[in-house]
C-alpha cells in the first residue's frame, strides 16, 4: 500500500513511518468547527466556535464558491427555569462560559449566590446608590434569598446582583409596550443590559449593552415605569396633560372620551402594573 492520500485538489505525501497519529499531521489541512444552534422565536442561528483553517484555493477555486453570510447574534434565550439569574450570567461571563458549566447549573448559581452574599454586608452603603430604595429589611431579604437555594431569581436578589457586577438592566415585558430600569448606580455611567419578558415569564438577554443614548432613544418608544411596585410617581407629580401624553404612547388614549385627571391616572395604573 502507498504511503499517500489523495484529496480532491492536493496529494500528500508522508514519511514512511510518520510519528504522531495521522489525524494530527493532517489537521492543518482540514477544516474543523464546532457548532452551536441557538434557538430564537422566529429562526434559528448557528455559532460557530474554535478556529477553522481554510486550506489554500486557486482562484477558479474561488469563483465557484458561495460565501454564507455571517450571522450575528442578538438574543440569549437560557433553557433553565431561573432565566432571570442566567441571562445577567451571561451579560457577565459570556455564552460560551455559560456552556462550560456544563451539567453543574445548580452548584454554579449557589455558588455566584453566595459569592455576591457573602460580598453584600461589607459594601451595605452601595445598595443606596440605585435607583430604588432598598431598605434595611430589604437587604436582608436579599442576603436571605441569596444564601438559599431558590427556584426563581427575585427582583430584590437581582439588584444585590447588578450591585456586584456594577451593571444595569432594562426589563421589557411580553407587550414592548413598558420596562423597568434598574440603575446599580445612579453617579456612574455603566453598561446597560436589556432583557425581554415572555407571556410564559421566561427571560431572553439582548447580547450587546446600550449606552446611555440608547437607552434615552428607547424611553421614547417604551413607556419606563416609577419602579416593580408602583408604575407612576403620585399624581401630583403630573398635569393632565402628562397622562394624556401617556395614554397616547400606550396606545390606549379616546379621543371620543373626555377624562378627568384622577380617573386616567388610576386607568394608567392597572394597565402599567408590572405582572
Amino acid at each position: 500500500m502507498s504511503n499517500s492520500y489523495t484529496t480532491t485538489n492536493k496529494l500528500f505525501f508522508l514519511p514512511k513511518d510518520p510519528e504522531g497519529d495521522i489525524i494530527d499531521i493532517l489537521g492543518k489541512h482540514m477544516f474543523t468547527k464546532s457548532c452551536l444552534v441557538v434557538d430564537e422565536p422566529e429562526k434559528q442561528i448557528e455559532i460557530v466556535a474554535g478556529n477553522c483553517i481554510k486550506p489554500e484555493i486557486t482562484v477558479a477555486e474561488q469563483e465557484t464558491i458561495v460565501m454564507e453570510p455571517t450571522l450575528n447574534i442578538e438574543y440569549l434565550s437560557p433553557t433553565h427555569q431561573d432565566s432571570l439569574f442566567w441571562c445577567i450570567y451571561i451579560a457577565i461571563y459570556g455564552y460560551n462560559d455559560y456552556l462550560q458549566v456544563s451539567r453543574n447549573y445548580g452548584v454554579k448559581e449557589l455558588e455566584i449566590k453566595q459569592k455576591i452574599g457573602n460580598w453584600i454586608p461589607s459594601n451595605a452603603s452601595k445598595m443606596k446608590r440605585t435607583n430604588i430604595k432598598i431598605t434595611k429589611a430589604a437587604v436582608q431579604e436579599i442576603l436571605s434569598e441569596l444564601l438559599t437555594s431558590v427556584r426563581e431569581t427575585s427582583f430584590l436578589s437581582m439588584i444585590g446582583m447588578i450591585i456586584f457586577f456594577n451593571i444595569n438592566i432594562l426589563i421589557v415585558d411580553a407587550t414592548g409596550k413598558k420596562m423597568i430600569e434598574f440603575v446599580s448606580n445612579i453617579d456612574n455611567e455603566l453598561p446597560t443590559y436589556v432583557l425581554y419578558k415572555d407571556n410564559f415569564s421566561k427571560y431572553k438577554l439582548q447580547v450587546q449593552p446600550l449606552s446611555k443614548q440608547q437607552v434615552d432613544e428607547m424611553k421614547t418608544t417604551v413607556f419606563c415605569l416609577e419602579n416593580y411596585l408602583r408604575p407612576l410617581k403620585p399624581i401630583s407629580n403630573y398635569h393632565a396633560e402628562d397622562l394624556y401624553n401617556i395614554a397616547k404612547q400606550l396606545g390606549i388614549y379616546n379621543e371620543n372620551k373626555k377624562y378627568k385627571k384622577p380617573e386616567l391616572y388610576q386607568e394608567l395604573c392597572d394597565v402599567l402594573v408590572w405582572k
